[in-house]
């Protein structure tokens, strides 16, 4: 239930966060019974690639936005939804936010999918989408950054800076360092 205080577009961002804790919670079960089935189930339903789409799997745009396989990766991801959808979530209604959720996370993977053949999945893209629409709902607002370098940025500068790192990253994917990452979902998800 909403409380007063709450943003308008908080029920979505709370819901958004509960289907990863819950989808990385089944994820976590599935991976401790030796039978595999639910396992191979979620893989299934929950990964994204080209044979899944041409499966007739298309859910699977969006449901492996919510679908992490390590605890760092959907803690990262989590804690970074919290922090830029919190802002979005100030201007934006319920089903507005649910909206870009989808967006961003349809182009995040169908732009991954669209480029790669390996499966992708995890909220990143999805991230950035919110991180670009935040940064352009308040763009002077100040986040606190640790890496690169520690201090404060604008939300707006720093988004620049992860586009940046994102278009350097695509373009180094094929190194060992960097093709462990889902570069064209980051960025797709960006410009969704």
């Amino acid at each position: 239930r909403r409380s007063k205080s709450d943003p308008p577009g908080f029920g979505a961002l709370t819901s958004l966060l509960a289907a990863n804790a819950v989808t990385f919670g089944c994820w976590s079960v599935a991976n401790g019974r030796e039978d595999g089935q639910m396992r191979n189930a979620m893989l299934r339903h929950f990964l994204c690639s080209r044979s899944h789409l041409q499966q007739g799997r298309w859910h699977t745009l969006l449901t492996s936005c919510i679908f992490h396989q390590r605890f760092a990766h959907c803690m990262f991801n989590t804690c970074a939804l919290w922090t830029v959808g919190r802002i979005a979530a100030e201007h934006l209604t319920n089903v507005e936010l649910a909206g870009l959720f989808a967006a961003c996370g349809l182009g995040s993977s169908g732009g991954h999918v669209l480029l790669h053949r390996r499966p992708v999945l995890g909220a990143s893209g999805m991230l950035m989408g919110v991180f670009t629409t935040s940064s352009m709902l308040q763009p002077e607002r100040r986040l606190s950054v640790v890496a690169p370098f520690e201090g404060w940025m604008s939300i707006a500068d720093l988004s620049h800076v992860f586009v940046a790192v994102n278009c350097m990253g695509y373009a180094l994917r094929r190194h060992p360092l960097f093709q462990h990452v889902a570069w064209a979902a980051h960025i797709a998800g960006a410009t969704a």
